[in-house]
């Protein structure tokens, strides 16, 4: 199942978690449409330095490989037992966030978040080889 998803290592569980996370949020989610008002509007910048910023470059967006596209919800139910707090934390460095950048946020040290990130990917990968087990046993 790892070789197929192409997990091989603890870096290789962190890397493929977060890469599902990412397509998650570029996903575009059909149903939205139908919850929201929309409007014959164009989509404007709502923040001063997005409008009016010295360099016009525009950042790189995540692009989703048709794999990642295909293994995401796999990855992600991996994370069905972390807390919210580990969700948080999980999510905001697939986004690129430091640990320092993150415990500013909850005013802790950036140790307390490193250790709680490393207790989080602890968990996905238990989940991970729990999930390749229960999948062995029902096959045979």
């Amino acid at each position: 199942m790892f070789g197929a998803l192409g997990v091989a290592s603890e870096i290789g569980f962190e890397e493929t978690f977060s890469r599902a996370l990412q397509t998650l949020f570029v996903i575009p989610d059909r149903e939205r449409r139908f919850m929201c008002i929309g409007s014959a509007w164009p989509p404007y910048v709502r923040e001063f330095m997005d409008a009016y910023s010295p360099d016009e470059s525009a950042q790189a967006r995540f692009r989703p490989t048709p794999r990642d596209v295909s293994i995401y919800l796999d990855v992600l139910s991996w994370g069905r037992g972390l807390d919210r707090l580990a969700w948080q934390i999980l999510i905001w460095r697939s986004c690129g966030l430091s640990f320092r950048a993150i415990a500013d946020q909850f005013d802790v040290s950036g140790e307390a978040i490193r250790l709680r990130y490393g207790h989080a990917i602890d968990q996905i990968r238990i989940a991970a080889y729990a999930a390749k087990t229960v999948t062995r046993v029902s096959a045979a």
